[in-house]
């Protein structure tokens, strides 16, 4: 016979909230980490931020956060999370702030990549002539600006010389 899972406890979701965080971007890859730091550990919010992201029912969510609460409070604490709970209470915020900031550019880089990249190459496909002009006339540019501050000719004066 099979049982269901454990309901969303809200308390315990907001109490290990950050704990979750790590699994909540790892089972929704789509999530930005602020959006989900913004919830503050709220289920409501966070059921509802991840069904407006997914095609999932908020059932579903809902036992998924669940099964994932249950994996965070039955295993240990990780290596890294011991070692953040001994530091000094200054670092932890402003290292929780630099993970945010890292996965805030990964999301970005992964969105341009995403989004922007194919449109970049389509663009450059059609129009093939300005894209060459532009490479020429940026290489051009790059080339002249060197030039003229002496940097080919500055090593190849002191070989001569030496």
């Amino acid at each position: 016979m099979k049982t269901s899972p454990a309901p969303l406890d809200a308390d315990l979701l907001r109490a290990r909230f950050r704990q979750l965080l790590p699994l909540l971007a790892e089972e929704w890859p789509d999530l930005n980490a602020v959006e989900l730091e913004a919830t503050e550990g709220e289920a409501d919010a966070l059921v509802d931020l991840i069904c407006s992201r997914t095609e999932q029912t908020r059932a579903l969510t809902r036992r998924q956060l669940a099964e994932l609460l249950a994996l965070v409070s039955a295993s240990p604490r990780r290596p890294r999370q011991a070692a953040a709970a001994s530091a000094p209470p200054t670092i932890e915020p402003l290292d929780r702030l630099v993970q945010s900031l890292e996965e805030y550019l990964d999301d970005l880089t992964r969105q341009v990549k995403r989004d922007v990249a194919p449109l970049a190459l389509n663009s450059a496909r059609e129009h093939m002539g300005l894209a060459l002009l532009l490479a020429g006339g940026f290489g051009l540019t790059l080339g002249l600006f060197l030039g003229a501050m002496g940097y080919p000719h500055e090593k190849l004066d002191d070989d001569a010389t030496g």
